[in-house]
């Protein structure tokens, strides 16, 4: 079975043409093309036809391609960052509080843990800031807690 490839029309980066979306740009990818030639990043509209081999460009301008600006890569990012914030805050003070009553060095660490995970994003780097800090302080006063409930 051959592996059919296409070209993004955004980037123009070579991609398998079940795709669909572009795993360079995310660009949505909604053409399903059989043999398409490489891209012409200068949007030549000089195409060769060649009996129309499947090219969905032939007798057709070809796209213009453009790379991609920084408000695009960075959308094309930004849901995947805010998933991982969501989930790291989420975890993070879980921890905490489990730690509170239950194994409060492993889920104090923990939550530390999932603290430093959020201060390498900019964007989040206060709440990751927070949620060491508490997270120390609940495990902290949990295992005094324990300690003075076993004395």
């Amino acid at each position: 079975m051959e592996n059919k490839t296409i070209y993004c029309p955004n980037c123009g980066s070579k991609i398998a043409a079940s795709s669909v979306f572009c795993p360079k740009c995310g660009q949505k990818i909604n053409v399903t093309v059989s043999n398409q030639t490489a891209p012409n990043p200068a949007g030549s509209s000089q195409l060769a036809n060649h009996a129309n081999n499947g090219n969905q460009y032939t007798n057709q301008q070809q796209p213009q391609y453009s790379q991609p600006t920084s408000s695009q890569n960075s959308n094309a990012t930004s849901a995947g960052n805010d998933r991982n914030t969501n989930l790291y805050l989420t975890f993070g003070w879980i921890c905490a509080v489990i730690s509170l009553f239950l194994f409060p060095i492993i889920f104090g660490a923990g939550g530390v843990v999932f603290g430093v995970l959020l201060t390498k994003n900019e964007q989040s780097r206060n709440k990751g800031t927070i949620l060491i800090v508490m997270s120390v302080a609940i495990g902290i006063t949990g295992f005094l807690l324990g300690a003075a409930l076993n004395s």
